[in-house]
Parts: C-alpha cells; structure tokens; sequence
C-alpha cells in the first residue's frame, strides 16, 4: 500500500429500521411489510423502505430486511487504497484482507471501484465486509474491530477543574476581579476544544469556548456562588458536563503585599516610594517607621502616615537610622498580609547632600564574581538562577540529563558547585573613594529556598570587601557590588538591581584679581563630582557677568580646576575683572 484514507459512514445514514415490502399472495395479492429495528429504543428511528418485487413470503421478506439491516449497521468502513502492479490482481467484487500500520489488521473488505490512476499505479475504493450481512438475527458489531484507534464516543467528564479568583488591572488602570480556570486535558483523542460556562442560580451568565487547557472570566459579581461548568467537545459529540461551586471573595478578601518599596534621605529630605498592590479597592497605604528590626504591632513604631499615591516626601523624621515598613489597607479595613520592609536607613538631615552617582548593576562575567550558578536565563537585567544543594551534586541531578560527552573539553565544565549558591553583580567602580550614603535596592521573586541578600563596599586601599545586610550605609568606597546567597533548592527572580550613593558637600572659596580672557582656578582638594559654582566679580559696570565653564578632562585631574569668563551685556567676552568664587562639590 502506497497510501490510504479511511472514513466512517456518518450515524444520521445508518438506518436503525428497515421495513420490506412484499406481495401477498395468499391475500388476494395485498401488499404487506416485514420490518426489524433497533433494540434500543434510545436510538433516533432512521427508516429505510425497500419494495421488494418478486417477493410474496413474509418470512423470505423478514430474512432480507434483517440483511440489509446487518450489512448497513456493520459496513460503516470506507477505504481509498493507492497500489503499484499489485492493483493488477484485484478486480470489483474481490473480497480482500487490509492490514495497515497500526490502524487496521485482516480487515476484510470489498472491492467497489478499480481505477488506474496512471501506468501502474491503482486507486481502489473498498467497502467493509462482514460473513455477519447473512446473519438471521440482528447484528451491531463486525466480526473484526473496525480499526485499531478508539471508538469515538462522547467523551467523558473533564476532571481536576480549579478555580482561583485574582485581581487584575483594566486598561484604565482599575481594578476588577475574575475566576482563572483550568482542568485536565481530556482522555479522548477526538476532543478538540472545551466549553466552559458560568453560571448563577443556574442561569448561564457567560461561555466560552477554548482550545486550550485554561480559561479566565469577569469581572464578577461580589459574594454569588457561581457553577463552573467544563465539557469536553469532539466534532460529534458534547461530553458529559464537571462542576465547581465557587464563590469570590471580592472586596472582602485582603490586598496584596507591596511589591516593591524605596526609603532614602538626601538634601534633608526622607523619599520614600513604593510599587502598587492589587485589590479591588485600595484606599491608601499605611508607612511606620521605628527602630531597626521594630515589627508592625510594636508600640515602639510611629505611623508616618496614610498615602494614597505612590511617592511620599518629608522632613518630619529626626536623625537616627530607621527601619521603614509599608502595608496597603483597603475599604474594609484590611492590610496586606505581610508589610514591606527597607532596613535600617540612616537620616542625617543634611541639606548639603548631593548625588554622586547612581546607576544600574550589571551581570558579572569574571570567575572570580560567580562563585556558583547552576543554571541561568538572562533577558535585560532579569536573571532566572537555580541551586539545588548537594554535597554531590552533578549536572544530571540539576538537569535531570548528563552532559555530553563525559569526558574531554567540554566535561572540564562540570563542576560540582558548593551546597549553596553566590550570585555577584558587576563591580561599579566611582573611581575616588567617596564619602556618603550608600543605598541598594533590588525587586526579586523567590519561588524555593531561602536566599540572603548583601552589598559589599571597598575603599581603593582596601584588600578585601565589607558585605552588609542593612540597605542603606554611612560608609567610605570606591567600588560597589550587590550579592545573593541561596541556601538549598533555591530559584529566584531578580530584577532592579539598583545602586545610588550621596554624599554631604564641601565648599572652596577664594578672590582672584584680573586678568586677559579667563582664568583658570585650582581647587585644593579632589572632588568626583560638583553640585554648584558662582563667580561674583567685583566690578562697576553694571553690565558684567561672570560664567563658569567645567573643563571635564581637567576636573578628572588632581587639582581638579575650573575656568571663569566674563562678557558684557551684549554678550561679547571682556577682560576678566576681579570677582570672587565659591565651589561646592563632593
């Protein structure tokens, strides 16, 4: 066999009674009929009529509508069969023995049509054949089985349905509330999607259809038990429908944790921000701040305040170093679960801060940053990172698979790594030591184990790294890195790994007398970074003004320096007359 296609003779073709019609000759030459039917009485009556000329027995007329009853209910198999020279040895009416791949073995069945397609190619069509069409008694069942595939019947109840309630985000930016369905793929093979429908008090209130295994439906309605129907649907037949009861939560249930949360203070200003939870009706979000590892129900706490919006400023926080914490409360009075915490933040009130530097850590590349990840995928600044703690741990027991090959270049890369996991960003070097306030600030998702998070800080002089838990330091460096210590199986997802450090400015004053074009003033000590300059000359004319221009190649230098101009009102350079200048920076 080249090729073949197989069909079945669809049910509304298939009688389920077939009456013959006879002439009676004892009776006057009358016209009679013998029937038989389908036992079950379930099944759709499908009437087939047969004149039946030459006949007048009714017993001969009853025996010929129960064959033609067998064979219509039994031959239901079609076949179309490419062949090469074999065709040359069949003719119609042959009776011939199918076996096929895994679809059809003996299947006796008959020749219908013969066509050679070209030279020596053939196209037969064959019908099923059964010693069963010239049974006396009604048959439903061909001797040999059909095919080998499953018969295809409604398929059962779809099982393991699961709804959950979850909040989501409209494009107008509100929130609503809908069911997130899932259920089991069907045990049918013929199951080609799946309808869902929802239900209250046992009107259908939505439907959907899905290919799929999942389907999600709302907004709803607030403490209504909703009937989650699930069927299974093949091109033939609806299956027999599952149910859950389900009943959302809504307003009642309590938002969720804040997802991210930043306090730092800088020109005499506490700023705090944080990232929005999810609720159907957030009011605002309460922020306490207290002794470092002070927890939410301590009487030692202050409550700062309730926002509701996302950024918070203020100068109400005394000196001191702090432990911030953050719920979202909404209309009935819930909080979230757990509140977000940012430790121990140094306040120093001092408006003279300025931002050295910030910036984002990049993934590290050297072995010497990368003390152990097993397994990583990197999109941006996103890191996946998995551990699985061992003291034997190998490849196949992280990947469920061996390396190939085991032995040679590439199984030099398989390391047994330690029982835990230490992921190193990038170093970010500021390239002077600086004095100031560093912060860290990262957003991760931990889905297993337990991990640690730490940033170091190390001076130009330093050898080794001092590693810190608290995410805001009082501290001398010049180079920075964030790390994650994973403790057993462990996957997290880290994202923003951010860093920012701010400094309190010094200040340099002086006079210098005049001069041809500019001047160029040294500075006696070395700065990374300037937050003003002024030059004041001292002079009578009314339209003079002075104007500082940073020479950055210089001011990388040590002295660092920057140059003064002066211009009239017209805008044209003068002579530089005697003015006097004033310099802060860090």
């Amino acid at each position: 066999i080249n090729s073949i296609k197989i069909s079945k003779e669809k049910s509304k073709n298939i009688p389920s009674k077939v009456v013959v019609s006879y002439t009676d000759i004892n009776d006057n030459f009358s016209k009679q009929e013998a029937s038989v039917a389908n036992p079950d009485s379930t099944v759709s009556e499908r009437i087939s009529k047969v004149n039946f000329i030459g006949c007048n027995d009714f017993n001969f007329a009853k025996r010929e509508a129960t064959e033609r009853y067998n064979r219509a209910n039994i031959s239901d198999l079609r076949a179309s069969v490419e062949l090469f020279d074999e065709g040359l040895n069949i003719l119609i009416g042959d009776i011939c023995s199918i076996t096929y791949s895994n679809i059809l073995t003996n299947k006796l069945m008959e020749v219908v049509s013969l066509v050679e397609t070209s030279a020596g190619n053939w196209k037969i069509e064959l019908e099923e054949y059964d010693p069963l069409f010239f049974s006396s008694i009604l048959e439903s069942e061909p001797t040999y089985p059909d095919t080998l595939l499953p018969l295809h019947v409604a398929p059962p109840q779809v099982q393991n349905i699961q709804a959950v309630e979850e909040i989501y985000r409209r494009k107008n930016g509100q929130f609503d509330n809908r069911f997130k369905v899932t259920w089991n793929k069907s045990i049918s093979p013929y199951a080609r999607n799946y309808v869902v429908r929802f239900k209250i008090g046992g009107v259908v209130v939505g439907s959907v259809s899905e290919t799929g295994l999942q389907t999600a439906f709302g907004p709803l309605e607030e403490a209504v038990e909703y009937t989650i129907e699930v069927v299974a649907v093949t091109s033939l037949f609806e299956g027999a429908p599952n149910s859950i009861n389900r009943t959302p939560a809504g307003k009642s249930a309590a938002p969720s944790d804040v997802p991210s949360f930043d306090v730092f203070e800088v020109g005499g200003q506490v700023r705090l921000s944080w990232g929005s939870a999810i609720d159907l009706d957030i009011i605002d979000y309460e922020i306490q701040y207290g002794p470092v590892n002070f927890l939410w129900d301590d009487s030692n706490h202050v409550v700062l305040n309730r926002i509701t919006s996302l950024r918070y400023t203020t100068n109400e926080i005394p000196a001191g170093t702090y432990d911030f914490l953050i719920r979202a409360r909404d209309s009935v009075g819930n909080f979230s679960a757990n509140p977000r915490r940012v430790s121990s933040v140094i306040v120093n009130l001092d408006d003279k801060t300025l931002l050295v530097g910030n910036g984002i850590y990049t993934d590290s590349t050297g072995n010497d940053l990368l003390v152990h990840r097993t397994k990583e995928v990197r999109c941006s600044t996103y890191e996946i990172i998995y551990s699985k703690s061992s003291g034997t741990e190998t490849w196949a027991d992280l990947f469920n698979g061996a390396l190939l090959p085991t032995t040679g270049a590439i199984a030099s890369k398989q390391t047994v790594p330690s029982s835990d996991f230490q992921h190193r960003s990038g170093i970010r070097d500021f390239t002077v030591d600086v004095t100031g306030t560093w912060r860290t600030t990262f957003s991760q998702t931990l889905y297993a184990g337990a991990v640690a998070e730490k940033f170091a800080l190390k001076t130009s002089a330093a050898g080794s790294y001092t590693t810190y838990t608290a995410s805001s330091v009082n501290s001398i460096a010049r180079y920075t890195y964030m790390e994650f210590i994973g403790a057993g199986l462990t996957r997290i997802d880290l994202q923003e790994q951010l860093y920012r450090v701010d400094s309190v400015t010094r200040n340099e004053t002086g006079t210098l007398a005049s001069a041809t074009g500019g001047k160029t003033v040294p500075l006696v000590g070395t700065y990374a970074a300037y937050k003003n300059i002024t030059a004041t000359p001292i002079y009578s004319g009314s339209a003079a003004a002075a104007y500082c221009v940073i020479d950055e190649v210089d001011f990388a230098s040590t002295p660092n320096t920057f140059d003064v101009y002066m211009f009239d009102f017209n805008g044209v350079q003068i002579n530089l007359q005697d003015f006097v200048w004033r310099f802060e920076g860090v």
